[in-house]
């Protein structure tokens, strides 16, 4: 029986820092950062937490109970700025393109930086061959969509880079009170693309493509997939659907884990696949956060004078500890192959900044 898709998840994740040791925003302050935490944990303030209240949530769970051991809905919020806990926006716009695909946007606030995810679910009405849902997430990412506002500002439209983009001025607009955050456009997001529900055994290329290359396509997202030469790093061809692949290529991760797939799981289609791609989209979104802040430092350091001095040392150090553990797979926090490898691109900066400030 060849291999159908009956469900995809895409996150595309984008992180914009402030430049060098010039702005902070509010969020930085630690006395005004417990203000705001505490009132999102009351559902009072402008902000929201970054997790569903009363649902458990691995990512954070795992991240958050080494600082204090119990139930990490109860964190304290000095814990919470200790590690960096981002606030999330309440939802403010929602995108549709014409082919009826539907992105939710989310935007978030770490005391160093802000940052925007856009959700694309995938649920075609009949299961698809994998290299036509290949295509149609393809389709799904590059397509036009127009954004509502739900404050009744006037609509917009323009690819996901160019939304994103908006919802992370809305941020910046409303922490440092109406000043829009200068810069470059945004730079090519992280993407974690999830298959979260297939079906089939047969390990013959369907349309003469292998699920290997499928599953390539899905980390790189480039048009014209089926003719790209193999890369180092590529998965082969042959793949066994059977096989479970936690891929990861530059930017791009894919995760085809056909073990809790419905016709695989003894009680049928389960949440797990779904809760692992959100876990996999915050700690992804983390580790950016993390590395925004290491490079803010690095900049500052670069200079003549080379000396922190709005962003605390402190601040950096915690940063570099926490990227570390990340790194090397630490059990007291949350283990992924997916954060090792994004950190590896950050490596030298890493190391450079920690030789810079003694740590």
């Amino acid at each position: 029986m060849p291999v159908l898709v009956k469900e995809m998840r895409l996150s595309l994740l984008w992180k914009k820092a402030f430049p060098g040791d010039t702005y902070l925003p509010y969020l930085s302050d630690p006395d005004r950062y417990s203000q705001e935490f505490e009132k999102a944990g009351k559902g009072t303030g402008k902000w929201l937490l970054p997790w569903a209240p009363k649902k458990y949530q691995r990512f954070w769970s795992y991240y958050l109970l080494r600082k204090e051991p119990g139930d990490f809905h109860s964190i304290t919020s000095q814990a919470a700025r200790d590690y960096f806990v981002p606030l999330r926006a309440p939802a403010c716009a929602q995108a549709k393109a014409r082919s009826g695909a539907i992105a939710s946007l989310e935007g978030y606030c770490s005391p160093h930086s802000v940052g925007a995810v856009v959700n694309l679910y995938l649920r075609p009405d009949k299961p698809l061959p994998m290299d036509q849902m290949v295509d149609a997430a393809l389709a799904a990412r590059y397509a036009d969509y127009n954004l509502a506002w739900k404050d009744g500002s006037a609509a917009i439209h323009g690819a996901l880079e160019s939304l994103a983009d908006k919802i992370i001025d809305r941020l910046h607009e409303e922490l440092f009170g109406g000043a829009k955050l200068l810069g470059k456009p945004l730079r090519d997001p992280v993407t974690v693309a999830t298959i979260i529900d297939a079906t089939g055994t047969s390990q013959k290329p369907e349309n003469g493509v292998g699920l290997g290359r499928a599953l390539n396509s899905l980390c790189l997202f480039k048009l014209g997939w089926r003719d790209l030469p193999r890369e180092t790093g590529f998965l082969a061809d042959d793949m066994g659907p059977m096989d479970e692949q936690i891929h990861h290529i530059a930017n791009g991760r894919a995760n085809w884990i056909p073990k809790h797939f419905s016709e695989n799981e003894l009680k049928g289609r389960q949440t797990s696949l779904g809760c692992y791609h959100r876990n996999i989209t915050l700690a992804s979104l983390q580790v950016m956060s993390l590395t925004a802040l290491v490079g803010r430092a690095d900049e500052v350091l670069a200079t003549p004078k080379g000396t922190l001095l709005k962003i605390p040392r402190r601040d950096v150090v915690k940063a570099i500890e926490l990227l570390n553990d990340f790194d090397r797979g630490d059990q007291q926090t949350y283990m992924s192959g997916h954060l090792a490898h994004q950190i590896s691109f950050n490596r030298d900066r890493i190391d450079r900044v920690s030789k810079l400030i003694g740590v």
